[in-house]
Parts: structure tokens; C-alpha cells; sequence
């Protein structure tokens, strides 16, 4: 009873965090609209890692499904 309890306490804070802070912040100040040079080279720094990220888990991912497919020793029936 005291562990779904605290589940619930921990969803409502989040939950609350949330809506609280989707109203932080104004409109014209975004990390996705650059001013200046400095700002276009951050965001291309950004979208640089991020693809650099997004390739890693690809195959990090492909390297976990090959190993799934390899070594499966549950049958299925």
C-alpha cells in the first residue's frame, strides 16, 4: 500500500514540475534560433553531436540485435 502510495506522490511532483515549467521562458529565446556567430556555431556544434550520438546508438542497437538473433537460447513455441 505505502510503495503505490509514493509512486503516486512521485507522478503528481512530476507531473506539477511539469506543467510548471512548460511556462518558463519567452518565445524569442530559443537554442534552435541563432542571433549572432557565436550562436550558429554552438547550434552547428549541437547538431554535429547529435548526430555523432544518433550513430552511436545506431550501432550500439544493431550490435545488440545481432547479438539477440546470435545467441538466442530461449525457443519459442
Amino acid at each position: 500500500m505505502m510503495k503505490g502510495l509514493k509512486n503516486w506522490r512521485l507522478f503528481s511532483l512530476l507531473a506539477v514540475l511539469t506543467v510548471f515549467l512548460a511556462g518558463c521562458g519567452q518565445e524569442e529565446l530559443s537554442t534552435l534560433l541563432p542571433a549572432g556567430q557565436v550562436g550558429r556555431d554552438q547550434f552547428n556544434l549541437l547538431l554535429l553531436s547529435s548526430a555523432i550520438m544518433l550513430l552511436v546508438i545506431l550501432v550500439v542497437v544493431a550490435i545488440y540485435l545481432v547479438a539477440l538473433v546470435r545467441f538466442q537460447t530461449l525457443q519459442i513455441r
